[in-house]
């Protein structure tokens, strides 16, 4: 849910992500956006993920993030683990498309430790 004044509220359910089959992870985040001029903008926030721990799994914990994202809806974005021994860092590459209701996105993420082994992610979701 995204405010007139800026801040997002929004969570994120994954589908297969790929760790453990049937492992649905979700993400509860708050973000803060800021217009920079020049069509360029800014996103801060705070992410809770894989808060419902539906398999028991120690990936639970809290990261911290900034992106930078164009009028366009083209952004990247880095993410720090707040929690992890290693690897702290990843980012995220993509686009988001807006039809009607709908918004439609398109991503590559991965740690910065290993960029060569992401993820690509499909998006979707709606406005209210």
């Amino acid at each position: 849910y995204f405010t007139p004044q800026g801040i997002e509220v929004g969570l994120v359910y994954t589908i297969e992500n790929g760790i453990v089959d049937d492992y649905n992870p979700m993400t509860l985040l708050f973000n803060y956006h800021q217009e920079m001029g020049s069509g360029l903008n800014m996103q801060t926030g705070i992410m809770l993920y894989d808060f419902t721990d539906d398999w028991n799994i120690d990936g639970n914990g809290t990261a911290i993030n900034l992106a930078f994202y164009s009028d366009e809806s083209a952004y990247f974005g880095l993410t720090y683990d707040l929690d992890a021994d290693s690897d702290e860092l990843s980012l995220e590459l993509g686009r988001v498309w807006t039809m009607g209701s709908g918004v439609y996105g398109f991503s590559y993420s991965a740690n910065t430790s290993d960029l060569d082994m992401g993820f690509i992610s499909f998006s979707i979701g709606s406005l209210f």
